[in-house]
């Protein structure tokens, strides 16, 4: 029985992981050349994932009106500075190609249809893998992935 739910767990990681990958555009996107956009096919390193999303996570919170009080690696290390290979782990059935790094935030909102419209931003970036509210709350796991360097 529970080697059924390692298995759910293990596709359902790679489903999103692909997903992710497939999804990902750079944050400047529409403001780069032709040439200078990768493919929606091709993969993205994970430091360059996770250095976009933290990027397009602080512009998009900053036009909603979200606040980012706090974002940390859900991991649990306890290291002063930690790399996105130092804090990532394979993802499942993947042969160690993708990777992910799970991250762990919280902060305030003000209004909730823009925190909403922060959420769906924040969902083509990353996968959204838990969220709490409570009042104007919230904290929210969030995975992104990436390519093994």
């Amino acid at each position: 029985m529970a080697s059924r739910s390692v298995v759910a767990k293990a596709r359902h990681d790679e489903l999103a992981a692909s997903t992710a990958l497939r999804t990902i555009a750079p944050a400047n996107a529409s403001s780069a050349p032709e040439a200078a956009r990768p493919h929606a096919s091709q993969a993205r390193a994970l430091n360059e994932a996770l250095s976009s999303f933290i990027v397009a996570l602080n512009r998009q919170a900053k036009a909603r009106s979200v606040s980012l009080e706090r974002i940390a690696s859900a991991a649990g290390q306890q290291q002063s500075f930690a790399g996105p290979e130092a804090l990532a782990r394979d993802v499942p059935l993947t042969g160690g190609r993708i990777r992910a790094v799970r991250l762990s935030m919280q902060g305030r909102y003000t209004d909730f249809p823009q925190f909403k419209r922060f959420l769906d931003d924040m969902s083509t970036l990353s996968a959204i893998q838990s969220l709490k509210l409570s009042g104007d709350h919230y904290e929210a796991v969030v995975e992104i992935y990436g390519v093994a360097a």
